[in-house]
């Protein structure tokens, strides 16, 4: 007679070691470039009446915008497990690629110090791309069969680029103190 057949069990799957793959999704970014703008034409303006008095570089205001799109990239990651319990390490990376603006312009006139009226004409606003995402995460997890219930958390950074732009225009008249009460009209762009 025929020794009985050995009882094969399965092993209990592993989900130690390397993994790597790729991913891909679609990703929505919104920017707010509401002060860039302000802080050149502040800049611009600092010790003018049109600045100090009136906040001038705070009428511009940029609308919020976004940037929506499909992301594409990839993850690589080490897992190691001792009985159940499961640590690991993830890396990944998207390509974004999506850029947007926003601009403003707005023209006030001011009463000056000395009485006369000063204009002010600004435009500004702001371009942004963003290129890049990078994650770095950290997993702890407990295995139960082929199941792997996990806590993760992590730091994630992006890369891109943004432009603040602003014109500011002013015109005036200043004192002329050699043909009182009059004064010499100005104009001045920067």
């Amino acid at each position: 007679s025929l020794p009985p057949a050995p009882v094969l069990q399965d092993a209990p799957p592993s989900f130690d070691g390397f993994y790597i793959g790729g991913l891909a999704g679609y990703g929505a970014v919104t920017f707010d470039p509401r002060n860039g703008a302000a802080n050149l034409v502040a800049h611009a303006l600092r010790n003018t009446t049109l600045e100090v008095v009136h906040n001038a570089s705070r009428l511009l205001q940029p609308a919020q915008y976004s940037a929506r799109d499909i992301m594409f990239g990839g993850f690589a990651g080490y897992n190691l497990q001792s009985d159940e319990a499961v640590v690991g390490i993830e890396f990944d990376y998207m390509r974004f690629g999506k850029s947007g603006s926003s601009t403003d312009s707005i023209s006030r006139q001011f009463p000056s110090t000395n009485n006369f009226i000063e204009t002010a004409t600004l435009t500004g606003g702001n371009e942004t791309k963003l290129e890049h995402l990078f994650g770095l995460r950290a997993r702890a997890g407990y295995a139960i069969g082929n199941m792997m219930p996990y806590l993760t958390g992590g730091l994630a950074v992006g890369y891109g680029r943004v432009s603040n732009f602003a014109t500011a225009q002013t015109q005036g008249v200043a004192p002329d103190p050699t043909q009182p009460p009059g004064g010499l009209p100005y104009s001045i762009t920067y």
